[in-house]
């Protein structure tokens, strides 16, 4: 049997939706593999969700009932552990793609590449939205990829990068809103620059939900954020980004002038408010 190109990761919680639409993005394509790893706290949902994968009767199709441990990263790094195909990537429930193109990219492409990065439309409940563009990403990889373990220099969430299956590393269970920042920096860390593909033909759609894990952390944000910070100054000693000074006040000004056309939309909506009372 011929391996897949690639494996999408699901981590399921509580939302058959969320599955349903990564799938029907992905299902027409016959070298690319599943695997939902689900930590539903509702049994109803899981059983619904085990029974939406296993009806496609496929081999590489796998769905997994995770033993909740009350930490949502052990669900990842579990599904990090399973990859056996060429290249990996993990999408979560909020997340789609907009077309499949990339897949054919990525066979073009496999000899050579180390990672995909795809652009992302990011979707808010209020119908704002964001585009962060190829481009953009480019840059910010460029600039901050070995310096920062605080700032997202892809733009957005893991959905983003594809990656290739012998750079595998762990999520740090012990951060969470800085979870994922520090991830890329260990993703970007084992990959050269030049067999890096910035793909602008597929975007990944990425809705914010009320079953976004940042919105649930929002009423201890700042508590979580300095719990995390001061498990990055371990990890990252003497970082520019994880004390003040004048280099990282720098790097967070470049940054967000990079990122500031994503925002357009956004503060169009805002002067349009504000014009019309």
């Amino acid at each position: 049997m011929k391996e897949n190109i690639l494996t999408v990761l699901v981590p399921a919680y509580n939302s058959l939706d969320g599955v349903t639409r990564i799938v029907d993005s992905i299902k027409s394509r016959k070298n690319v593999g599943l695997i939902v790893s689900d930590d539903s706290s509702d049994f109803s949902v899981a059983e619904d969700i085990k029974a939406y994968v296993t009806n496609f009767k496929r081999s590489d199709y796998s769905y997994i009932k995770h033993e909740s441990s009350g930490n949502a990263v052990d669900n990842w790094n579990s599904l990090l552990s399973s990859v056996e195909s060429k290249f990996f990537v993990l999408v979560h429930h909020d997340e789609t793609f907009s077309n499949t193109l990339f897949i054919d990219e990525i066979e073009k492409c496999q000899e050579f590449l180390e990672l995909m990065v795809l652009p992302v439309k990011i979707e808010y409940p209020n119908g704002v939205f964001r585009n962060v563009k190829s481009i953009a990403q480019s840059m910010l990889i460029k600039l901050l990829k070995n310096r920062s373990p605080t700032l997202n220099f892809i733009g957005g969430p893991t959905a983003l990068l594809i990656i290739k299956s012998s750079n595998v590393p762990n999520f740090n269970r012990d951060l969470v809103y800085y979870v994922d920042v520090d991830w890329y920096v260990k993703v970007f860390s084992n990959v050269t620059y030049k067999n890096i593909k910035f793909f602008s033909k597929t975007t990944v759609v990425s809705t914010i939900t009320n079953f976004s894990i940042t919105k649930k952390i929002f009423p201890l944000m700042k508590e979580t954020i300095l719990s995390d910070l001061s498990i990055l100054k371990k990890h990252y000693p003497g970082n520019v980004f994880l004390k003040w000074s004048m280099e990282g006040e720098i790097f967070k000004v470049v940054y967000k002038l990079i990122l500031a056309p994503s925002f357009a939309s956004f503060y169009f909506r805002k002067i349009k408010s504000f014009l019309l009372g």
